[in-house]
């Protein structure tokens, strides 16, 4: 339980406000970023697994389709391709069944901050954020758009990396 919304009832209703969402990126992306450490893959990061509490903390939710990468010999499994996630928010090549990984996330974690931003009725490709809202810098903007750059290759190399360039 977390006192408090999720970033998604927050983007609906309006009450996001300019200041708390370096921390939502920063605690967001930190989280991610443990995750993948521990060599977890989350694969269905959006806003309503976002928690924010009272208090400001954010709290990732949600591991019912997360995958682990543990260290035993793949040949000795049954490999099963399954189409799972929120496809608003889920990366074009899992939609192609290509295995999830840490790139997959940043996809979903660009797309959750992409509404944080831009609202609920705006869709990511075609105007650009700072376009949308001209109140946004054009390096955020182009920051979060490398997040959700369709070909995986063009993203950032990791989370952190996407982070501390979206917080510059």
């Amino acid at each position: 339980y977390v006192d408090g919304d999720s970033l998604d009832v927050r983007i609906r209703e309006g009450m996001l406000n300019w200041e708390e969402c370096p921390s939502i990126i920063r605690q967001s992306c930190n989280a991610i970023t443990h995750l993948h450490t521990m060599k977890i893959i989350h694969r269905d990061i959006k806003p309503s697994n976002i928690l924010i509490s009272q208090k400001g903390l954010v709290k990732v939710t949600d591991f019912g389709i997360s995958q682990a990468r543990l260290s035993f010999e793949a040949k000795d499994f049954t490999e099963v391709l399954q189409f799972m996630g929120t496809p608003d928010y889920m990366a074009p090549e899992l939609k192609r069944l290509s295995e999830a990984n840490e790139k997959t996330d940043q996809y979903a974690l660009g797309m959750s901050f992409w509404r944080m931003f831009a609202g609920v009725d705006s869709r990511p490709f075609g105007t650009p954020l700072h376009e949308l809202h001209p109140e946004i810098p054009l390096e955020l903007s182009e920051s979060i758009s490398r997040c959700i750059e369709l070909d995986p290759d063009n993203r950032y190399d990791s989370v952190l990396e996407a982070r501390d360039t979206i917080l510059e």
